[in-house]
């Protein structure tokens, strides 16, 4: 067939006859009135195949969308252009493994290794990466120690952990159930610290990331300390020491994560839990403009102040 022929009926173009023309080829004025169209280019074609989102789409637009060069890291199936895809940790994942693969609790990647009961699932990139109930915490806890003492911090050296369900430190910093359903790390954030300190003993999450621990553990360690200083079991109470205290262990959390060049971690504490003190944020703003080493002494002061006044 030569470029004087119609691409659809294949029998020559009338002379003299107005034509159609895309994708380097010619169609009559007949096919052209009366064969389907391409919803993409609008090209009249026999050969149109139905793409969820799209419609009826020509042969020509399939070539152009098919070759992507993009392949699903599950299946290694080629990614056409046309279809929705999941990307992480430079991969892709296609739309149908997205909808059948069981997703990370700590990132969300659409893929498992691991199931952990009272957490979820993990994925590779997060399972060689994180902390359990099988590893001594206690040599990761190191660099922040130094860093503890200029805030003028002597946390405990007999520290004690106990890994627990998520749900479980949930209940024991919220009243009231959440706003919405809880399924990945980032939105139990929210609400809750994946650490708390409580009766001597450190209750945390049955797994986290090592840099989520640390700043979380600092913060912990601090409302240790401080309640080791005023005889207190925790910080939960409801008086104004129990909020300032909240807010200046938060703050410390803040300060290391800054301090060890944790961005991600820094950004989440700068925003959640969502029912932060609003200490914190007094604290955060003179951070802006203060040294630290004037906001140490400003915070255990109004610490020792509040002590005396309220506890």
């Amino acid at each position: 067939m030569t470029q004087e022929n119609c691409y659809v009926c294949e029998n020559p173009v009338p002379e003299g006859q107005s034509f159609y023309e895309d994708h380097g080829v010619k169609v009559c004025l007949n096919c052209f009135r009366t064969t389907p169209r391409c919803k993409k280019c609008k090209f009249p074609s026999n050969a149109l195949e139905i793409y969820p989102g799209l419609g009826a789409v020509c042969e020509f637009c399939r070539d152009a969308m098919e070759d992507t060069g993009m392949s699903c890291y599950l299946c290694s199936k080629n990614i056409p252009a046309w279809m929705s895809y999941y990307a992480d940790y430079d991969k892709t994942v296609c739309q149908e493994c997205f909808a059948e693969a069981k997703r990370c609790f700590l990132c969300r990647f659409p893929h498992s290794v691991e199931s952990v009961k009272g957490l979820g699932h993990i994925c590779e990139f997060c399972h060689d990466d994180v902390i359990g109930p099988e590893m001594d915490l206690v040599p990761f806890l190191q660099p922040i120690q130094a860093f503890l003492k200029k805030l003028r911090h002597n946390p405990p050296t007999d520290i004690k952990f106990q890994w627990v369900d998520w749900h479980l430190i949930l209940g024991m910093q919220m009243k009231e159930p959440p706003q919405f359903k809880i399924n990945f790390l980032d939105e139990f954030l929210h609400y809750s610290y994946p650490v708390i300190y409580l009766k001597g003993q450190f209750y945390l999450i049955k797994r986290m990331r090592r840099q989520l621990f640390l700043c979380h553990m600092a913060g912990q360690l601090a409302a240790a300390d401080l309640c080791d200083q005023y005889g207190l079991q925790h910080l939960q109470g409801e008086t104004p020491f129990h909020a300032l205290a909240r807010g200046w262990s938060h703050w410390v959390a803040y300060t290391i994560a800054g301090v060890l060049k944790y961005q991600t971690e820094q950004k989440q504490l700068s925003r959640w839990p969502e029912a932060r003190e609003e200490e914190f944020q007094k604290f955060k703003a003179m951070s802006e403009f203060r040294k630290a080493k004037e906001i140490v002494v400003y915070g255990h002061r109004m610490l020792a102040d509040y002590a005396k006044k309220y506890l």
